[in-house]
């Protein structure tokens, strides 16, 4: 069956472009939002996931994927282990013809969620298969809107949060993450009634939301482009 993220060799004509190309994926504007902040520091193009299709990125001198953690995996992964490794061979290609023996490929994955970033690399969600394993992988701390989640995530959430109050150690680490980000960032009420009202710690502190975006994330993606 043939896939969005897939094209046939005979795409791979056509001509080249250099500089940095940027796919990001997401339900939310999360990754968009860090892929527009990476192109505001470097030159960029961007491309929503589903529009990345190979014919359009293949000859870019670096490509970063940026993809979100949900409940444990990296959505979105499956496109790029497809595209990978003619991604490789014509980027490498591109890149000496363009630069010379010395021509180097660029490909590296930016990561957002909600967990610590020490917990994320803990948990193996951000661990690559064997196809991938050149990749660098680095991550950002994301944020959670709840008048940008779809129906799926708010009904998730609230799956979670029955869940928790029943048993709380079953609570995810990025979900109890969000809460006591959510509390804290949530200033509707002065910090005694917060105390008072358990908002938090509580499971359903989530639906004040949190925004825990920052660009210095990008700091080491900027060294990989720049060839550091």
């Amino acid at each position: 069956m043939w896939n969005r993220y897939q094209e046939d060799e005979s795409s791979l004509g056509g001509s080249g472009a250099s500089g940095t190309a940027v796919i990001y994926g997401g339900r939310t504007d999360t990754c968009r939002l860090y892929a527009e902040w990476l192109a505001e520091r470097r030159e960029a193009e961007l491309f929503a996931l589903a529009d990345a299709k190979l014919s359009a990125i293949k000859n870019f001198r670096t490509i970063i994927y940026i993809l979100p953690v949900y409940d444990g995996k990296l959505e979105g992964l499956d496109s790029m282990i497809r595209n990978y490794p003619k991604l490789m061979k014509v980027t490498r290609s591109y890149a000496n013809d363009m630069f010379g023996a010395e021509g180097e490929k660029r490909i590296g994955l930016l990561a957002v969620g909600l967990s610590p970033e020490k917990d994320a690399f803990r948990s193996g969600a951000l661990d690559l298969p064997t196809a991938l394993e050149e990749v660098p992988v680095y991550y950002a701390m994301g944020r959670y809107q709840p008048d940008e989640a779809d129906s799926r995530t708010l009904l998730r959430m609230d799956i979670l949060e029955k869940a928790i109050k029943k048993d709380p150690a079953a609570a995810p680490g990025w979900f109890m993450n969000l809460c006591r980000a959510a509390g804290q960032t949530d200033d509707s009420q002065p910090a005694d009634q917060k105390v008072a009202s358990g908002q938090g710690t509580g499971a359903d502190a989530w639906k004040a939301g949190a925004d825990l975006t920052d660009p210095a994330y990008l700091d080491p993606i900027l060294d990989l482009i720049d060839g550091r």
